[in-house]
């Protein structure tokens, strides 16, 4: 199975689980919305995309050694203009189109500069 997408935003990208970006009217709009599923999802003018880790709740790391804590047992690629808070992921202050593919597991995250942000199952 594939999830592919580009994510554009005006002011960043957040990379993480969910749960510690959205608010929690967010995070039951615009997930909660789409009953919770995986995939790019469509929240008005902008994307938004999440997918399984795989291996459930836990710490990960992508090819750069940054942690990522899961507690949904998701990652996502999310525009700052839908993050309230930022406790558990990272963000990067690029405006653009950043491209989010996840595939068995594998997140590959291309960010608008071209840097490749990948996370896989421990």
């Amino acid at each position: 199975m594939k999830i592919q997408g580009k994510i554009k935003s005006d002011i960043g990208f957040y990379i993480g689980d969910p749960v510690y970006a959205f608010s929690e009217e967010n995070y039951d709009d615009l997930w909660g919305g789409v009953g919770f599923a995986y995939g790019v999802h469509d929240a008005g003018d902008l994307k938004w995309a999440v997918a399984s880790i795989g291996d459930g709740d836990g710490r990960y790391y992508d090819n750069e050694g940054r942690e990522y804590p899961v507690d949904s047992g998701t990652i996502a690629l999310i525009p700052m203009e839908f993050v309230s808070q930022s406790d558990g992921g990272y963000i990067f202050n690029y405006s653009g189109k950043a491209e989010f593919l996840w595939e068995y597991g594998v997140f590959t995250i291309t960010l608008p500069t071209g840097e490749k942000i990948e996370i896989k199952n421990n």
